[in-house]
């Protein structure tokens, strides 16, 4: 096929349409360059009664196709005698075909471009992009019209809408690709086109806010959101998103970002219906209660439906979210927008596409003549009119999407809303997703004031106060509220049978019912549908819609928790037994499209899965009817297995942190899969889980979860007598103990380690216990046991060729001539390492020796280079989300602040990094760091506090199992020293007491009280 440039005709559509041949310009009024538009951009066949409709809408069928072959002869000859060429040739006698190879169209060879650029990855795909839009030189149709053609303007507005769609979709692509490999600057200017492309999108806006902040453009940063926020209040009367909001505060405080009208008419006609008047221009019914939480919704839905180009408008979403209420509050507020009307259909009472018609008909109350059916009747009626239909519970009827786009087509002045589980699938229909409602934070939860304003709350409270008149929400009950409906999912309908219960359960008792919630939330208003009167039974009215192979999909991802890929649900729910594979991503699509299932992506771009918790509960229920229960959890649980051990090759290398986010995203996952190995006492299960995650458990702070799981494994009986893996759980058990403080846990597990890698003869295994039984002699005091552990890991590492395990020993190595202030060698260990870590872009081993050379040029007094690598390291270990190493990073700065004399620096630094070890269950950790502010109070002169703080700090030293001298514990005895030469005796004794006695929550908020004293 001949590239588009080199075709003899060129047509070109973007600015004024023009059909040039070579650099002549061929003169072609108006209606002959709207049938070539036509043929050049539909399929290469074209139906002569769809082109006469089209260009002659007012004629009948007989007399338009008379005008297309007259029109049709002279674009013919006005081509052939300007190029010499003729790409259009008749096709029997219904068709037109259109030769592309000799005409170029720089709209398709846009789309071809851009498609190029969807399908490829990573930055391949910059180039064709940025050729697909070199393409756009200015708006596509510019300035043509037909205005006695309403269908064909119709036609050419879709058309701008896909190419402004298309648009938008690469300049997204643009700005992702670049903004993923660093070019900020690139993705700026691309952002800010997509913002100009589509103002009123919000996610655009933020895109463009977040990529300034980045770039360390602050004041751009508020400047764009103050633009963004004055057009959503201008154009939709809302306030910016949350999210929005936040980068606002980032903004002014330079935090850093992590992440990433009046209805108008449609066409010029021909107006021939009188306007109805007032009092008959809806059937819409009285609101009974107040609609909460959905301002944002109304205003979006109703600005979709005043666009030129939007006429059919889909609510999707899965039972009781709110579809019903939300397109009822959108009609309401639309009825004075419509000429004639605005009118609900409501489906519920039919399940035959064919009956849709005559449902509409009636609603509208119109009655076939002798001649014809309710279609006909319909369209004749609807035709010369303005009006808005409101087609309520579409999913059960799906199949009559055909006749909605055969209403649309026909009635230029109709718009359709539709609330349905499922899309209809046909051309110009405009999907609004509806969402649960806001839901608070469980890690940052609000005060009971904010609380009350948050919808999901205000709904539940309302609903509460109908049913007894007294309920409040309190300063006691506020967080149960909040945790009801986080349960809950947000989903209005749950939260209403939820407040219904009110009367019988205080929000603390129902909360401990709701493990149990289909059973509980029961007994809805009477005058509501059977089907929301129950959630079961909401539920249960979409899955009756679904085929049997559907509902045994359904069943089947429910073994999933918190969500899956693609990859993982074929793996383990595609399995049919003796029947052969199962259609996966078919029934996922079907799901998708009944809204029981929905789709996000990561931030990579993988496409991920998940259910309602509601909904899940329900298909879990359908799950462990069945006789496939116990074969799926054990699919599950091999194919996380199998995704564990996978990820372990990752983890030391330059894709760590995207596997670290991948192994935290599928923890819910993982802890189902560890459960049912323990519930059937599967060790090899069990251990191998364990073994392939302990790291990740250590590297993002979560030992409180890892070392109980690895517990329960290790207790398991093992028939498999498989050493190997029993030790490299044991190493990763102490790993964790030892960053808990646990000292004699993590020697027990050491010491059974190694004894079991040495009987397996397992040198990697042997080399790693070596290394734990060295740490552990660390925190002992025990340096010269920990340097001959280390040297002899060492050489079973180097003798291996292991970079990786060679470059962790030797910086552990280094720590000993830290300790005995060999600088020289200390240095020379740690930038042997870092040099290794390097090789293998090992991001977590470079930013702990970064820390570690840091320490070196602190104690020789070079502090800008020991605060600059400790900051550098800061910044690698966040990027991971490693909360311990964040902590000893903070904990570092904080040491290199108190060494210049900077005593506020200090407290502020070892505050936060004290706040992660308490969060992690760190004891040691927050020893040393109530050792360090101890010392501050003493530079203070408050004594007392400050030996009570000394005191607590060396009792969690000895509870850890650890020598109070260890781990810089030597550098306090001096402080403490001189402050008790400066107290009396009986004082110091008394105040060292009263630390001994304090218990860890008394430590630890005597330690933050540091920054106020």
């Amino acid at each position: 096929m001949r590239s588009s440039s080199t075709k003899p005709l060129q047509l070109t559509i973007f600015g004024v349409p023009a059909l040039l041949c070579g650099e002549t310009v061929l003169d072609l009024s108006r209606k002959p360059m709207a049938l070539f538009l036509l043929l050049a951009l539909d399929e290469p066949l074209s139906s002569r009664d769809r082109l006469a409709y089209l260009l002659w809408p007012e004629e009948d069928q007989s007399s338009a196709r008379q005008n297309l072959r007259r029109l049709l002869s002279r674009l013919r000859v006005t081509v052939r005698d300007g190029c010499n060429i003729d790409p259009i040739a008749t096709h029997g006698q219904d068709q037109i075909h259109f030769d592309h190879e000799l005409c170029g169209v720089d709209v398709l060879e846009f789309r071809r471009l851009a498609q190029q650029a969807i399908h490829t990855q990573g930055t391949e795909r910059i180039a064709p992009a940025e050729q697909a839009l070199a393409l756009v030189r200015a708006a596509p149709f510019d300035g043509f019209a037909l205005d006695d053609a309403p269908p064909f303007e119709e036609w050419m507005q879709r058309q701008i809408l896909h190419l402004d769609q298309l648009r938008q979709q690469i300049l997204s692509l643009i700005v992702e690709t670049n903004r993923n490999n660093g070019k900020v600057h690139e993705a700026i200017r691309a952002a800010t086109t997509l913002v100009e492309a589509d103002p009123l999108n919000e996610e655009s806006h933020c895109a463009l806010i977040e990529l300034l902040l980045h770039a360390g453009q602050r004041d751009a940063a508020a400047q764009q959101y103050e633009a963004c926020r004055l057009l959503l209040a201008d154009e939709l009367g809302v306030e910016p998103l949350p999210r929005t909001q936040a980068l606002l505060q980032a903004a002014h405080t330079g935090d850093e970002v992590v992440t990433f009208a009046p209805h108008t008419s449609l066409a010029v006609r021909q107006e021939v219906a009188p306007p109805l008047p007032i009092s008959q221009r809806d059937n819409l019914p009285a609101a009974a209660t107040s609609l909460i939480g959905r301002n944002r919704e109304i205003a979006a839905v109703k600005a979709l439906l005043s666009r030129f180009t939007v006429r059919l408008v889909t609510l999707t979403g899965p039972g009781g979210i709110g579809k019903t209420r939300l397109a009822l509050a959108v009609a309401a507020d639309l009825v004075d927008e419509y000429e004639h009307g605005v009118f609900l259909v409501q489906l519920a009472p039919i399940h035959n596409a064919e009956l849709v018609a005559s449902m509409i008909a009636q609603t509208l109350g119109i009655r076939p003549g002798a001649d014809q059916g309710y279609l006909d009747a319909l369209k004749a009626y609807l035709r010369p009119r303005q009006m808005l239909l409101v087609l309520d519970n579409f999913e059960q009827v799906i199949d009559a999407g055909p006749l909605v786009a055969e209403l649309l087509a026909d009635a230029p002045g109709l718009n359709v809303l539709i609330t349905s589980r499922a899309l209809l699938r046909i051309y110009g229909e405009r999907e609004f997703a509806v969402q649960p409602l806001t839901l608070p934070d469980r890690q940052q939860m609000p005060t009971s004031t904010a609380l009350a304003e948050l919808p999901a709350v205000a709904l539940f409270v309302e609903r509460g106060r109908a049913v007894q008149a007294d309920f409040m929400l309190t300063a006691e009950n506020a967080k149960d509220v909040a945790e009801i409906c986080i349960r809950l999912d947000g989903l209005p309908l749950a939260i209403e049978l939820a407040a219904a219960r009110i009367r019988f359960f205080s929000p603390q008792q129902m909360l401990a019912r709701l493990d149990k919630r289909l059973t509980l939330l029961t007994h809805g208003a009477r005058d509501w549908p059977d089907r929301h009167r129950t959630l079961r039974a909401t539920i249960e009215w979409s899955f009756n819609l679904l085929s049997a192979g559907e509902q045994q999909i359904f069943a089947r991802l429910a073994v999933f928790v918190g969500g899956w890929t693609l990859e993982l649900a074929e793996v383990v729910c595609a399995d049919n037994g003796d029947d052969g594979t199962f259609d996966v991503l078919g029934g996922l699509e079907s799901l998708l499209d009944q809204s029981l299932v929905h789709r996000s992506e990561d931030e990579n771009g993988e496409a991920r899965f998940t259910m309602l918790e509601t909904i899940r509960e329900y298909a879990l229920e359908r799950l462990n009817t069945g006789n496939e229960a116990e074969r799926l959890r054990r699919a599950h649980a091999d194919a996380f297995l199998a995704l564990a051990a996978h990820a372990g090759n990752f983890l030391d290398g330059p894709q760590q942190r995207r596997w670290l986010d991948r192994l935290q995203m599928e923890q819910e996952n993982f802890r189902a899969a560890l459960q049912f190995a323990l519930s059937t006492k599967d060790a090899p299960l069990a251990l191998g889980l364990c073994s392939n995650l302990w790291s990740y458990w250590y590297r993002r702070g979560r030992q409180s979860e890892g070392r109980p799981w690895a517990r329960a494994a290790l207790a398991l009986p093992d028939t498999t007598g498989d050493l190997v893996r029993r030790a490299i759980v044991l190493y990763g058990a102490g790993v964790m103990a030892i960053t808990q403080g646990d000292i004699d846990e993590a020697e027990r597990l050491a010491e059974e380690g190694l004894q079991r890698a040495m009987h397996a003869e397992d040198d990697e295994a042997t080399g790693r216990l070596l290394n734990l039984l060295a740490s552990v002699s660390q925190h002992r005091g025990n340096w010269e046991k920990a340097a001959a552990c280390y040297r002899q890991g060492l050489e079973i590492f180097r003798r291996k060729g292991d970079t990786y395990l060679t470059a962790i020993l030797l910086g552990n190595l280094g720590n000993v001539y830290l300790n005995d202030k060999q600088y020289t060698e200390a240095r020379a260990h740690y930038e042997e390492s870092l040099a290794l870590h390097r090789q293998i872009n090992d991001t977590h081993g470079i930013a702990t020796l970064l820390g570690q050379v840091g320490l070196v040029m602190r104690y020789l007094g070079e502090f800008d280079q020991a605060v600059a690598l400790h900051r550098e390291a800061l910044a690698l270990h966040s990027e991971l989300g490693e909360r311990q190493r964040v902590a000893v990073c903070l904990r570092n700065l904080g040491d290199d602040m108190f060494a210049q004399g900077k005593f506020d620096e200090a407290a502020h630094l070892h505050r936060q990094a004290l706040a992660y070890y308490h969060e992690i269950g760190d004891r040691l950790g927050i020893a040393e760091l109530v050792h360090r502010l101890a010392r501050i109070l003493g530079q203070r002169g408050k004594l007392f506090d400050a030996v009570r703080l000394y005191s607590a700090a060396d009792t969690l030293r000895k509870q850890a199992g650890a020598n109070s001298l260890s781990f810089g514990g030597e550098h306090f005895v001096e402080p403490l020293q001189q402050i008790r030469w400066q107290m009396h005796e009986d004082d110091f004794a008394q105040s060292w007491a009263q630390g001994e006695a304090m218990p860890l929550t008394q430590v630890i908020a005597a330690a933050e009280a540091v920054l106020k004293s």
